[in-house]
């Protein structure tokens, strides 16, 4: 088993304890948080933003490419500056 140093131990018990603190003043403040949880990003918090994987994939699966493409002509059509071409 690997020791981990005196020191190194209190940085980290630091940086936990500064974490706590910072999520428990978000909280109070009505403020969501984006924490990694389950090898992923999440927003927490009573105001915290929908899912947006889940969202996306709902989108991407009632969106056809051909409806993507178009979007995409449209858009360039709009603001030339934005994209600088189209692939097909």
């Amino acid at each position: 088993m690997t020791t981990i140093p005196p020191d190194t131990q209190k940085i980290l018990e630091t940086l936990k304890q500064v974490a706590a603190d910072t999520l428990e003043r978000k909280r109070r403040l009505g403020h969501y948080a984006v924490i990694w949880r389950d090898g992923r990003p999440m927003a927490i918090g009573e105001d915290a933003p929908g899912d947006y994987t889940q969202e996306r994939q709902a989108w991407v699966n009632q969106t056809s490419l051909e409806d993507v493409l178009a979007a995409m002509r449209q858009h360039q059509s709009n603001d030339d500056a934005e994209y600088d071409e189209v692939i097909e």
